[in-house]
């Protein structure tokens, strides 16, 4: 078999069943020619943990031989193995010492291949406790292919602690702040990882202005060429402390380059995010300097952080000069890029002829402009499955968005076999809708949702 044909099985393997894989891999090793006549213990051992490897939801009949891949090519055992589905690349980590430092990007290389391999993926990423253990977040990926929801663990820098999250994404990477309570002295925590590889990086302690209060937005932005991010921390400030912003708001920037938090410049311009608001837990103390904790009351809002003047600017507020929709509660933040899912009223021809007014939900797209600063409207985007729902049934729709898809679900919020749960996605480079299946939340509420789309060559 030649280069060719076994790049050919590569793509085999990307459109075959889970029942069918098996049978395409042990095809290939037939024409291989590489069949032992024997196997070691350690081989035999290795190959127990391949069978668990390929199961997926059907049964397993053909055993990978190891032998016969350990003869192949790393490059081309690699590029195989990049079309895997999602959970089985994971899955890779138990074969050997080698293949999970490969996984989890310690030995570059296979990152890379299925980066090129799965180039658009996403998750959602749940806030606040999860588990029923402190310091444990919950993380959904989705698997484009097979277009189903994976589950997995994120542990934070503190799991014995009770901790309150703030996060946000670009590029592959995720940003975490995390505040540990048993702490009197540089209680905020941050640190940036990559869901798929669980790469993390503990950032330094922020400067003092903003190391003793729980910050109010965080924004995280990637540059994909350079390979480096920038994370923008806002939160409350001692306005006798020089170099931050005048008043009760301070502003830093860590960059990845220089590893280190800097002030914010006037060139640096605007920086969207989202605003958290919080209330004290009320345990306040009079001792001045002394740390101070709250709890999150609603969901965050859309904001703006001038770095020239040092404000933060609520998108939602009225009298901002940026707003200029009226009864719009469903946001998704995408940089500059806001999404609106509202409903609208057109005219409908009834049955008799004459015009009837209806409503119908949409989603439209605005873009900030800078200059006179407001919102400039550039399209709508509708979905039939969804604009005009049923009328005997009560569905609660949420909306997410990224950097190429943007997401819609449903839930009735009923039990057992009650319960129903949709979801829609948009890819933005191919302008179509698809339905996926729907998300089911354990954990925490739709509206504790942020999502970010992944990559496997992202290093925090």
């Amino acid at each position: 078999m030649d280069l060719a044909q076994l790049e050919n099985t590569a793509h085999l393997l990307a459109s075959a069943s889970a029942d069918r894989r098996p049978e395409v891999l042990e095809r290939t090793s037939r024409q291989l020619q590489f069949v032992p006549e024997g196997m070691t213990q350690e081989q035999d051992h290795r190959k127990k943990r391949v069978q668990g490897l390929q199961k997926g939801r059907g049964t397993c009949k053909h055993i990978l031989n190891p032998a016969i891949w350990s003869k192949l090519p790393l490059e081309l055992e690699q590029r195989i193995f990049a079309h895997l589905p999602l959970r089985h690349i994971l899955r890779l980590r138990v074969l050997s010492k080698a293949w999970d430092q490969y996984v989890t990007g310690v030995l570059q290389g296979f990152s890379k291949v299925c980066a090129e391999v799965n180039p658009k993926l996403f998750g959602l990423l749940c806030e606040g406790r999860d588990y029923d253990v402190a310091g444990i977040m919950a993380v959904r990926i989705h698997d484009i292919d097979s277009k189903r929801w994976h589950r997995f663990k994120h542990n934070t820098v503190f799991e014995d602690q009770f901790i309150v999250t703030m996060n946000a994404g670009d590029g592959g990477l995720v940003c975490v702040v995390s505040l540990d309570i048993g702490k009197t002295e540089n209680p905020v925590v941050i640190e940036v990882f990559n869901p798929l590889t669980k790469q993390r990086r503990v950032l330094p302690n922020l400067p003092h202005a903003l190391s003793s209060f729980q910050p109010s937005m965080l924004q995280l932005v990637m540059d994909r060429e350079s390979a480096t991010y920038k994370v923008l921390v806002v939160g409350p400030s001692e306005a006798s402390v020089r170099g931050y912003a005048e008043g009760g708001e301070a502003a830093a920037i860590y960059s990845s380059v220089t590893g280190q938090w800097s002030h914010t410049e006037a060139s640096t311009g605007l920086i969207f995010g989202y605003e958290h608001f919080w209330d004290d837990d009320g345990s306040d103390s009079e001792l001045e300097g002394e740390t101070q904790f709250y709890y999150e009351m609603s969901r965050p809002t859309p904001c703006v952080y001038d770095c020239a003047n040092g404000t933060k600017i609520s998108l939602e507020d009225g009298s901002s000069p940026w707003i200029t929709l009226t009864g719009a509660s469903c946001y998704a933040l995408v940089k500059d890029r806001l999404f609106v899912l509202h409903k609208e009223t057109y005219e409908d021809t009834h049955f008799g002829g004459g015009v009837v007014e209806r409503q119908r939900y949409c989603i439209s797209e605005y873009q900030a402009q800078r200059q006179q600063p407001h919102w400039r409207k550039l399209q709508d985007y509708r979905c039939t499955e969804f604009e005009n729902p049923p009328d005997n049934a009560k569905y609660h729709l949420h909306l997410y968005a990224c950097n190429n898809f943007m997401l819609v679900t449903a839930n009735n919020n009923g039990r057992g076999s009650f319960e129903h749960n949709l979801a829609w996605l948009y890819e933005f480079g191919k302008g179509e809708w698809q339905a996926i299946s729907g998300l089911r939340l354990e954990e925490c509420g739709p509206e504790k949702l942020t999502m970010f789309e992944l990559a496997w060559d992202a290093i925090p």
